[in-house]
């Protein structure tokens, strides 16, 4: 089966149905299935067909899922890639994929030795074409998409996503979160992310309808709930990091939202609780990975009842915590966490040396340090890389910032560790203030609650570095900052570390 028959059924069904709506538009699915062909036609027209690796440089509107449905019809290949980066840090990828050319806007869109096609609205126009009527191409497990990791570690790494696991993984989460018709979902991330392309796709398949805002703000979540009647929401956790300071401090805003789901990183505890005190009581935070979905249901209910709990692990996934051995840890000890699943991919796509660290006997080792509970709880304690050593004493970056967190003039924290000049390892944090910050008496604070886990040091930034998926960049921070070698005194916070030369 193709994804498109999907998409097909539904137009067939509810013709009339609204697929996508936006702040200027509405195309019911009747016309999407159209402009899939029409779209597809225009590609063929210009050289695409079977197997062929297209890179989408799209902004966030219907023509990006759109372009994804047009070239799994001709049984062509997605490469969605994230538009506002520089084509320059793509132009590795380019050469490993192979790609046969780019869809973009304009030139901006455009990767270096790959030809470029400019979707625009001529590309769209109605053709009197009788290959409109053309079958869709096979489908079943033959590639459609390539997706990215999200990068932390390095270079991103390709995965390969046929149409049959895409399905496959639609239907599994019909049996936990049911969408169709009456469900308006507004997705506040962009279809570069796999979450988001993944629900857009659901969500057609469903017969829902997908909301698209021009950007991720206040204003449009707003505008994409009480205008164009938004009832669920998909959002990173850099989004409503921001959005907080806004909201009404005493009410909820969007009381009657089904749901106000977070995805691409773990959310802290205090963010999580501002945001059901201030937001709407339905917020939910979903743990997963690029590589393989999602692992576990962020249910309210249960992330507040367990402490460092990020949701119940899906029906479809086993779960476990293991020793350095690899050996299996009882349930409710931490371990380093691994899942399998039928529909997990193995390896990735052409990285043999970092599938093998990661795609090990037929389990998905996302790296992370956690615990299994008897109950089917997921507790992630730390990343296993991210564990910071300050002089043997062990900490997660996380415990930090929920202290942090509780300044009421501190908005965003990353707790990150930096080697001194003189060889010494510090702990420090990054903070974006909402008002003005009294360091010292931070830092006291603190050291009363974490002792030796506390900063030494707090360094003001305007907003704090983080890819595409909103997770911070710590190492990023880590390369920006650079610690005269005297050391502070004891008990008094030593002047704001500089940024590196």
């Amino acid at each position: 089966m193709n994804i498109v028959d999907a998409l097909d059924h539904q137009a067939r069904r509810r013709p009339q149905a609204p697929a996508f709506v936006t702040p200027g538009r509405v195309i019911d699915y009747a016309e999407a299935a159209s402009l899939v062909r029409r779209l597809a036609a225009a590609l063929r027209d210009r050289g695409l067909g079977q197997g062929d690796r297209v890179a989408l440089r799209l902004p966030n509107s219907p023509t990006a899922l759109l372009a994804v449905l047009a070239l799994a019809r001709l049984g062509a290949v997605a490469v969605p890639l994230p538009p506002r980066r520089p084509a320059e840090q793509f132009t590795g990828l380019a050469g490993r994929l192979g790609l046969a050319a780019t869809l973009g806007l304009n030139d901006s869109h455009a990767l270096p030795g790959v030809p470029l096609i400019g979707v625009d609205d001529g590309l769209l126009a109605p053709v009197d074409d009788p290959r409109l009527i053309e079958a869709n191409a096979a489908g079943g497990d033959s590639l459609l998409l390539i997706t990215l990791s999200s990068g932390t570690t390095g270079e991103p790494k390709a995965m390969g996503r046929s149409h049959s696991r895409v399905l496959r993984q639609w239907e599994q989460q019909q049996t936990m979160r049911p969408h169709g018709p009456g469900v308006r979902m507004l997705i506040l991330m962009g279809f570069d992310s796999n979450y988001a392309m993944m629900t857009g796709l659901r969500m057609l398949f469903s017969g829902a309808t997908v909301l698209i805002e021009p950007d991720a703000s206040l204003r449009s979540v707003v505008d994409g709930v009480d205008r164009l009647g938004a009832n669920h929401v998909l959002a990173s956790p850099a989004l409503v990091g921001r959005l907080v300071a806004q909201l009404p401090p005493d009410r909820l805003r969007f009381p009657g939202l089904s749901s106000f789901r977070l995805a691409g990183s773990i959310v802290a505890p205090a963010l999580l609780a501002q945001l059901r005190r201030r937001l709407t009581a339905n917020v939910c935070s979903d743990y997963g990975a690029s590589e393989v979905g999602a692992l576990a249901d962020g249910d309210p209910e249960l992330v507040h009842r367990v402490p460092g709990c990020v949701g119940a692990v899906m029906p479809w996934v086993q779960a476990e915590a293991v020793d350095a051995s690899d050996r299996p840890l009882p349930a409710g000890h931490d371990g380093v966490l691994r899942f399998r699943s039928e529909v997990f991919p193995q390896a990735y796509l052409d990285d043999p040396e970092a599938s093998a660290k990661v795609f090990r006997g037929g389990w998905f080792y996302p790296g992370d340090v956690g615990r299994v509970n008897a109950d089917g709880s997921l507790v992630i304690a730390a990343r296993v890389d991210e564990l910071i050593n300050i002089g043997g004493t062990k900490l997660r970056a996380e415990e930090v910032e929920e202290v942090l967190l509780q300044d009421e003039a501190i908005r965003e924290a990353a707790a990150y560790a930096v080697q001194a000049d003189d060889g010494r390892t510090l702990l420090l944090a990054a903070v974006v203030c909402r008002g003005a910050l009294d360091e010292a008496r931070t830092l006291s604070r603190c050291r009363s609650v974490l002792g030796q886990k506390a900063p030494q040091r707090l360094v003001q930034v305007k907003q704090l570095p983080r890819n595409e998926a909103g997770k911070v960049l710590r190492q990023v921070l880590a390369q920006r900052t650079r610690i005269a070698s005297a050391r502070p005194q004891a008990g008094v916070a030593a002047a704001a570390p500089t940024p590196r030369e």
